[in-house]
Order: C-alpha cells, then structure tokens, then sequence
C-alpha cells in the first residue's frame, strides 16, 4: 500500500485514539517518531523496534501504525492476520478502531468483499468523519442493507457538502433543522472560497499598491441571487483609491459560487460582505 493510502487511514483513526495508554511511556513525541513509519522504507530495524514497544504500551497512535505496517508489509512482513488483531485491538478501546476493520471487508483485504459486514463495521466507528462519509455512501447506494437516502443526507450533512448537494439535486426532502445545517455548511465553503480568492485578488495587484502608500480596505458585497451561480458585486466602502478598488472589484468579477443554499421563502438574495485590504492580509467574511 502506498505511504498516501496509509496516511488516508491513519488519520482516519487517530481523531479518535489517544497517545498514551496503560503502561505507556508517555512520550509526547510518540506519534510523530510512529508516523516516521509511513515514510518510504527502508525503515530502520530500531525504529520498527520502537513502534512496536509504544504499541505493547498501549499507544493506541503508534499501534494503529503497526497494523497498517502489517497490512502493508512496510519495515515488517506483511501479516493480514496479526494487523487485523492489532486494529481489533484498537477497536476493544476505542470504537475509531472499527473504521480500518471495516475498510479491509470493504477492500476484501485477507478475505472477500463483505460490503454487510463493512457497513455494521463503518456504523460502529461513525466518529471517524471517513466512517460517516463511508456510510453515508453505502446508505445512499443500497451498499451492504437497504438504500436509505434520509439517512445518508443527515450523515452527509456532517461530513461532506460535495455529496449534500449532489444529494439534495436528487429531490431528497429535509427537515427545517436540516435545512439550517444545509446553509451552514453552504456559507462555510462560500466562506472559505471567498478568502481563497481575495487572497488572489490581493497577490495579483501592482506592487506599487501592495508596497505603497496605506490603504483603507475595499469594503465590498458579493450577493448571491437566487437561481444564478454568478454573485453581483457591490462597492461599499472604497479604499481612497479609485483604481485600486478597480482592480478589486475586477479581480472579484471571477467568482462563482459553486452550489445554492436553500432560500427562505420570499428571500431572492443573500448578501456576503467582505473585504481586501491592499497593504495587509486579507479580512474574514462578516
């Protein structure tokens, strides 16, 4: 498995386990010198040695670590058998351990596809975000039990906005409470967008505006209208300098926004007020 495949499991289960457990030596260092593990081998025999004694500790971290090294062959021999015991291991602890369980039925990883079994075994480690996302799928596919498009939405909901709008395309109905989380997450990734690109607009400005003279922020409104991905942009307080709110407002003309929230009724436009300040760091949407 390459270094990439195992870091994507890696931190699959680590927002879920602890550095330390029964016996350990309480490194705080441990998960990073385990992680080293995932490097391109070869591995150096003392630092499979001391993974494999944070793991005996009970480094739930660094044991993780080990199974993925087992599964992989990476620093070890490859031994399907001991890193499934190990990931059980985990899982005994902590329910994060069942995501890596159920991704190897997934993957039909030292036995046959068994999409039922991975889907019990994603349901039980639904803390882990690529759990939630996993099950979220299989609901949505009819994958492993009954198609659940409810279910798969409220997951969605939590963990990907990519899928919750694909999702909602297909007519699935939400509740009120949903429709609130389905505009948060909306907002979040307009949010996170926005920033991205003022601060794209910002690098592409002259250096004489960049290293020049202080300027006020260009204080502008990107609006979302109803039915159009294409916001309209509005000046709304200018920086002292025509041409430079100008060449803001030009940089900005460029966005789009990528998906619609869900308008209450009556509502045709939401605005988004942010802004770019020509001599400093960009500023947050408000």
């Amino acid at each position: 498995m390459r270094k990439a495949a195992l870091l994507l499991t890696f931190t699959a289960l680590a927002a879920g386990c602890t550095n330390t457990g029964p016996g350990s030596p309480g490194d705080p260092y441990a998960s990073i010198r385990c992680s080293k593990s995932l490097d391109p081998p070869p591995i150096p025999i003392e630092h499979v040695e001391y993974v494999r004694a944070q793991s005996d500790d009970g480094d739930l971290y660094c044991k993780n670590v080990l199974a993925l090294m087992y599964e992989s062959g990476t620093g070890v021999p490859q031994d399907i058998p001991k890193a499934k015991a190990l990931f059980q291991s985990i899982a005994d602890v902590d329910e994060a351990g069942y995501h890596n369980l159920g991704r190897m039925a997934e993957q039909g990883i030292g036995e046959t596809p068994d999409y039922a079994k991975a889907r019990a075994l994603y349901q039980r480690s639904i803390s882990v975000s690529d759990s939630k996302r996993k099950l979220a799928k299989f609901m949505e596919e009819g994958i492993g039990g009954p198609q659940d498009l409810n279910g798969a939405m409220a997951l969605y909901l939590e963990v990907s906005s990519e899928d919750m709008y694909r999702l909602r395309a297909k007519g699935v109905p939400l509740s009120p409470e949903q429709i609130n989380d389905f505009n948060a997450g909306w907002l979040k990734g307009v949010t996170s967008r926005i920033q991205m690109k003022t601060g794209q607009v910002k690098n592409s400005l002259p250096l004489e505006v960049t290293r020049g003279p202080a300027l006020k922020p260009v204080w502008f409104a990107l609006k979302y209208i109803k039915g159009s991905l294409v916001p309209e942009i509005d000046l709304l307080e200018s920086s002292g300098n025509n041409i430079v709110d100008h060449l803001v407002l030009k940089g900005m003309s460029s966005y789009r926004f990528r998906y619609e929230p869900i308008m209450p009724e009556g509502k045709t436009v939401w605005p988004l007020v942010t802004s770019l300040s020509p001599n400093s760091a960009p500023r947050s949407l408000e």
